[in-house]
């Protein structure tokens, strides 16, 4: 049976495993002049976010990640055109917490230069 590779540990802030396979396992290995050719073993480094970018990039195979994005994308050029109609750089939606104005009508007027609304 072959030894698998050791983690060395998540290196500082760069989030990082560096795996190390064994000088043992490296001198074996036909494929070791085009793998790592000027060291004697192979050093690796893997995010530890791999986990999930391997799993994102499974979900957006599938076909219902397909459809979800057609009609995501319906919805944001509705919400577009609706601001460019409405003059609106933002529009607040109401949410489970409904604001007491209309989230439609325009905003008050400003009554001075430096005010920040």
């Amino acid at each position: 049976m072959k030894r698998a590779g050791r983690a060395a540990g998540i290196s500082g802030a760069d989030g990082m495993m560096r795996y190390r396979a064994s000088k043992l396992d490296c001198q074996s290995c036909p494929l070791k002049p085009q793998c790592c050719p000027n060291a004697p073993a192979r050093k690796i480094p893997r995010s530890i976010h791999e986990g999930a970018r391997d799993m994102a990039c499974d979900i957006a195979t599938t076909e219902a990640h397909v459809t979800s994005r057609r009609e995501r994308k319906k919805i944001e050029m509705l919400f577009a055109h609706l601001k460019r109609i409405l003059k609106r750089d933002r529009l607040r939606l109401a949410g489970r917490t409904a604001p007491a104005t209309n989230s439609t009508s325009p905003p008050p007027p400003r009554t001075s230069a430096n005010s920040p609304c």
